[in-house]
């Protein structure tokens, strides 16, 4: 689905990297497989909602993983990003936290979430307005998120 959705843009590509690594597949895994692709000068970015700045704290090696790359949060209806970065303190430096609060999106809040588009699509209501078409016609061919 993720390949329907970027065809045709040139600025996406889709990498299965995480599919092919056997056991459990950790940020910080797939974060040093790009390293290891692109060379040391090139900038990484890894792109997440401010819902899941709580759950960062609890990633995998975070403490690692910020110096790794760049993490870039965008906002998200309900999310206040000052408050929920005080669950870094004690696991990240002071230095680590300014450096992930330097990098937030100001974007519009669109309120679209992954738990919400199969919620829907179990109700039967439409997706066209959260879905590009091929993804949409391609969870409908394969009736997925039914029950």
């Amino acid at each position: 689905m993720t390949r329907l959705a970027v065809a045709g843009n040139e600025l996406f590509e889709v990498s299965d990297c995480e599919l092919n690594r056997p056991g459990p597949s950790f940020t910080l895994d797939t974060v040093r497989h790009f390293r290891e692709q692109n060379g040391p000068n090139v900038s990484l970015y890894w792109l997440i909602g401010g819902d899941t700045i709580k759950d960062l704290a609890c990633w995998y090696k975070v403490e690692q993983l910020v110096d790794e790359c760049t993490i870039v949060t965008a906002g998200r209806p309900g999310c206040d990003m000052e408050t929920d970065f005080g669950v870094f303190r004690g696991k990240l430096s002071d230095k680590q936290i300014a450096r992930l609060k330097q990098f937030i999106l100001e974007t519009p809040l669109v309120d679209i979430s992954a738990t919400n588009i199969r919620h829907r699509i179990r109700r039967g209501l439409t997706t066209s307005d959260l879905t590009p078409l091929a993804v949409r016609d391609y969870i409908i061919e394969n009736k997925l998120y039914k029950t």
